[in-house]
């Protein structure tokens, strides 16, 4: 039975839109072919899957749920063209984010084939300032000051990226020893002025969780976080790209100011997304319904590429991640 499969259309590749076709030999990509036909506007865009590094669950599955949570959330990603992801855990009680660390480990090897490549986990708190918690219950904040290595090491393997405020107690050392020790440190949900966030980047972080969103904006007289990341070259942006998170109309200035390669379309979905739900009112906790129907990687890509520029650097930012000693994939 030939088990190859060829699909033809608009491909999007490092540089450049062009015609061709895909050829799949089972479950390989065994050749990817260009022509120098002229483009057909209506033909599909064939591009790399998504790689969502920020995501806390999706179709009803939640990350922190268990095994057979992180089974559905797997599923339901790729079919939406995440292709791997980082389970993305929230603010909570250390003995809760240990469990969650654990059960990733433990699911790692046995994901299933049919659903998105977890690449390890991502931490979005507890190390956050209270003052930028967003959606995260504060009763679970804590500062890394507080946490002795002994809490912190069960959390050490599988653990890719962790989003840390640079201005709280301890902070600057955590980053230090965490990056140490190969893990990715992102700089958010935090009042940092500019220079503490400089600070966390010269310590050792690399990138920057969902930009704008849970810190101060571009303030002419305080600068904060998001004036240093877009200023530090060396670090990368996380951007939401659904229009309501971040207006469109910024979109154009992250691009300017960031080095091609530097920016990340991510979800930063719950386990709603990819459900149908109607607006239940403004609930702003982690816990309860959303306000709205959640619009994540598949939709924002588009609407990205609209407002920024060409496909290929809007597809680049879905489908590539910051590299860390510990992983094979970017």
């Amino acid at each position: 039975m030939d088990d190859t499969i060829r699909v033809r259309g608009r491909l999007v590749l490092g540089d450049r839109i062009a015609m061709g076709s895909v050829t799949v030999e089972g479950a390989v990509i065994a050749l990817v072919s260009t022509d120098d036909g002229p483009i057909d506007p209506h033909a599909p865009l064939l591009a790399p899957g998504f790689v969502d590094v920020h995501v806390h669950g999706w179709g009803g599955h939640d990350a922190m749920g268990g095994i057979d949570a992180l089974d559905g959330m797997a599923r339901a990603l790729l079919r939406h063209g995440v292709t791997s992801f980082l389970p993305t855990a929230v603010s909570a009680p250390l003995p809760a984010l240990h469990r969650f660390a654990s059960n990733v480990r433990s699911w790692l090897a046995a994901a299933p084939a049919n659903g998105a490549a977890p690449l390890g986990f991502n931490l979005e708190g507890p190390f956050l300032a209270d003052a930028r918690r967003g959606a995260h219950d504060p009763t679970h904040l804590v500062d890394p000051a507080d946490v002795s290595a002994t809490d912190l090491e069960p959390l050490m393997d599988g653990l890719r990226l962790i989003t840390i405020a640079p201005e709280i107690p301890g902070a600057i050392d955590l980053i230090t020893t965490l990056v140490a020790r190969g893990v990715v440190v992102s700089l958010g949900h935090s009042a940092s002025t500019l220079a503490e966030a400089r600070a966390g980047y010269a310590a050792g972080a690399t990138s920057t969780t969902h930009l704008f969103n849970g810190m101060g904006g571009v303030d002419h007289r305080a600068p904060g976080l998001a004036v240093a990341a877009l200023t530090t070259d060396g670090a990368w942006v996380e951007l939401i790209a659904d229009g309501h998170h971040v207006h469109p109309g910024l979109w154009p200035l992250i691009v300017r100011a960031k080095p091609e390669g530097r920016l990340m379309l991510i979800s930063d979905a719950s386990s709603l997304a990819g459900t149908e739900i109607r607006r239940a009112g403004s609930v702003p906790s982690l816990s309860g319904p959303r306000p709205r129907r959640m619009r994540f990687l598949l939709r924002s890509r588009p609407r990205s590429i609209e407002a920024t520029g060409p496909i290929p650097p809007a597809e680049r930012s879905s489908a590539t991640a910051p590299r860390t000693p510990n992983s094979s994939r970017t």
